[in-house]
C-alpha cells in the first residue's frame, strides 16, 4: 500500500469519527460536512489505489489531504449546548459514543 493511500485512509477514518461524534451530539450540519469531505477523500483515495501509474492521482490526494487540514477553517463552530439532550435520544435508540469509536457495528 503506498504511503498517501495509508494516509488517505487514515484521515478517512479520523473523518468519519468526527462524524459521528458531531452527529451524535447535535452538531447535523458539521457531521455532513464531514461526510462529505470524507466521501471526496474515499474517492480520491480508491481512484489512487486502482491507478497503474498513479502520478496524478497521487498528486490529487495529496493536495485533498493538505486541503483539509484547514477545511473546520469556515464551517460553523462545534455546539456544545445539544449535548445532553442529543446523547439522550440516541442513546434510547441503542446507539452511544463508544460504538464510533472501538469499531463496534451500528
Amino acid at each position: 500500500m503506498s504511503k498517501s493511500v495509508s494516509r488517505g485512509a487514515s484521515m478517512s477514518l479520523a473523518m468519519a469519527r468526527d462524524a459521528f461524534g458531531n452527529l451524535l451530539s447535535g452538531n447535523d450540519e458539521r457531521a455532513l460536512r464531514f461526510l462529505s469531505e470524507q466521501i471526496k477523500l474515499l474517492e480520491a483515495t480508491v481512484a489512487l489505489a486502482e491507478s497503474k501509474n498513479g502520478v496524478k492521482e497521487n498528486a490529487a490526494l495529496e493536495a485533498l489531504l493538505k486541503s483539509q487540514v484547514t477545511m473546520e477553517n469556515d464551517w460553523p463552530l462545534f455546539d456544545g449546548a445539544k449535548i445532553q439532550e442529543s446523547f439522550s435520544k440516541w442513546s434510547a435508540k441503542g446507539i452511544t459514543s463508544d460504538m464510533g469509536l472501538t469499531g463496534a457495528k451500528l
